[in-house]
């Protein structure tokens, strides 16, 4: 192991839709946060206080046009060992 994270993509074809999931190794996200992870404009306390770049808009934008396609996105797993989040998408 050289230390550093990796991320994962998995993609599934199931009767109702298609499911991609992304996850990391990194070390998860806070259960305080997790109820205003998809919320506009919203950073964690810990991004703002190392000033990284970005408003917090990436993952309600990312909500928003999975349930515009009839879909979900949602966190399906998050602690010290990581965050996995899934993106379900409707079959036609």
């Amino acid at each position: 192991n050289s230390g550093k994270g990796h991320i994962t993509l998995t993609a599934q074809r199931k009767r109702n839709g298609l499911i991609f999931e992304v996850s990391d190794n990194g070390c998860g996200i806070a259960r305080a946060e997790r109820r205003r992870l998809f919320r506009a404009f919203h950073k964690s306390a810990q991004d703002a206080a190392y000033s990284k770049p970005g408003v917090g808009l990436g993952l309600a934008l990312s909500r928003r046009l999975a349930r515009a396609l009839g879909g979900e996105l949602t966190l399906t797993k998050s602690a010290r060992s990581g965050a996995c989040f899934q993106l379900m998408i409707p079959a036609p």
